[in-house]
């Protein structure tokens, strides 16, 4: 079964990006509470608004041309070998695919190494196709998940289709520690986090299921996915004016790992998510 998630919006229809703590946000937006607030709060008018003819002329004008940007393949070596993907002070990301080695085509599977330094954070993401299963091969830290699922599983035998359209989709976030030999599933189009703690390097291990035309998507940083958005787009969605978004969008000035939150770990904001254990097996 299919999800949609919304991530350009406010309270109607409900942004992911608010299921995401707080802290987490202010770190990876770079930006003040307030002005995140104003970001993904203000947006009321529903899932479909009305655009003015200027408007849609302006949009289409805007899409002409535009191709999704595909990564380049590398030649196939050891992946501890391998020229990080992505690599700054907070950290270091190696990837490998079924154009770098045979036999990942034929088994359809990604293969990543994410070395988060400590104190940083990997910058929230999805996944287009492929379910990560990842492994913490070394240190400690946390993970958030967006999940609409189990709200839905909370309201069971109240109508929740009915209720769902008319209130507009409600995210919920799924979150816990981890550390050596946590073993944790994020599912394809599921946004997700992870913040290393400010002792250690948190190491992750991934095995991307289904990576056949996969892509990953970046939901903050400066290659936040949402800054590709034309101004009158941002507009609409957000229900403000594009300066005020951009304000937020172009504050952080790295992209795919970033500063972490500056609080310690195990903030807890009442009235946001929910914790719960992620891992699998403990090794």
């Amino acid at each position: 079964m299919f999800e949609a998630f919304v991530g350009a919006g406010g309270q109607n229809p409900e942004s992911f990006y608010r299921s995401f703590s707080k802290r987490v946000l202010r770190a990876a937006f770079n930006t003040r509470e307030d002005k995140l607030e104003r970001l993904f709060e203000r947006q009321n008018k529903g899932a479909i608004i009305q655009a003015s003819q200027e408007q849609i002329k302006e949009m289409s004008r805007g899409s002409e041309g535009r191709s999704w940007p595909f990564g380049e393949s590398r030649r196939p070596f050891n992946l501890l070998e391998k020229r990080p993907s992505h690599s700054n002070r907070h950290g270091e990301l190696r990837e490998a695919d079924r154009t770098d080695y045979p036999e990942l085509r034929d088994l359809n599977i990604q293969v990543s190494l994410a070395n988060i330094s400590r104190g940083s954070m990997i910058a929230p993401n999805y996944n287009t196709e492929a379910t990560r299963i990842e492994i913490v091969v070394g240190g400690k830290g946390d993970v958030q998940i967006v999940c609409p699922h189990l709200s839905r599983q909370q309201e069971e035998g109240r109508g929740r289709e009915e209720e769902e359209q008319q209130r507009g989709r409600h995210y919920e976030r799924v979150q816990s520690e981890v550390s050596s030999g946590t073993v944790f599933i994020v599912p394809a189009g599921h946004p997700s986090v992870a913040v290393s703690s400010r002792d250690e390097n948190l190491e992750l291990l991934c095995f991307g299921i289904n990576a056949q035309n996969n892509q990953r998507t970046w939901l903050a940083g400066r290659n936040n996915v949402l800054k590709q958005m034309d101004r009158v787009t941002k507009e609409l969605s957000f229900d403000q004016p594009a300066r005020e978004v951009d304000e937020v969008l172009n504050a952080p000035r790295e992209e795919v790992f970033l500063e972490g939150p500056k609080e310690r770990e195990q903030e807890r904001e009442k009235g946001e998510g929910r914790d719960g254990p992620l891992e699998l097996f403990a090794f």
